[in-house]
Parts: C-alpha cells; structure tokens; sequence
C-alpha cells in the first residue's frame, strides 16, 4: 500500500522516513518529491509498505506527528488512475474551443 506524508521538512532525508515507517513493518519504497528546476524537495513524499494492516497502523499513529518542527499529513496515497479526478484529463486537440472563437469573432447579432 502507498502513503502519501505531507507538510515534510525540506531537510527530511528518505532513510528517515524510512526508520519512522519500518517501526510499523516492512517498508519496500520512500520516494521524496523534488522541484524539477531546482532539486529541492518539495515538502511531500511517498512511502511503500508491503501490509496493509501495518501501513493502516502507520497511517493512524503518524498523521499529526511532529517530525522535524513540522506535523506530518500522513494519509492512503491516491492513484492518479482511477483516484481523484484530475482536471483537464482530455488532450487539448479534443477540448472544445468554441469559449475562444467567441472571443475572436463575436457574433453579429443584428438582424438582416
């Protein structure tokens, strides 16, 4: 199961989550998100546990912890398939443009 920990201090390392999750089992993965540009970590990671009843544990005795002067968000990760609707999933060449073609060319409305 994936959790998502949020509100992380941007000097928390991977091997830190890790001690704090493998008190409740065996943890496969720890991923810590980092800006693209500058490389900085972005506050949020993503910790992999291999039980869901350990990773259900976890995620009640953390959520609210404070860790690093920060209190952790500590929640079931969401799958970007199938979990919270993102927007604007459809590719641009499918979207509708009418909003900018009546911008461009309004509409004559008098009539002939």
């Amino acid at each position: 199961m994936t959790i998502y920990v949020g509100n992380l201090s941007k000097t928390t390392s991977e091997e830190a989550l890790k001690t704090i999750f493998s008190k409740f089992g065996e943890v496969r993965e720890v991923r810590l998100i980092k800006d693209r540009e500058s490389g900085e970590l972005r506050g949020y990671g993503f910790v992999e546990m291999t039980s869901l009843p350990e990773a259900m544990q976890a995620i009640e005795e953390l959520n609210g912890m404070e860790h690093e002067g920060q209190q952790l968000n500590v929640m079931k990760a969401h799958s970007r398939r199938g979990g919270r609707p993102q927007r604007n999933r459809m590719p641009p060449h499918h979207r509708s443009n009418n909003r900018m073609r009546s911008r461009r060319f309004p509409r004559d409305t008098r009539e002939n």
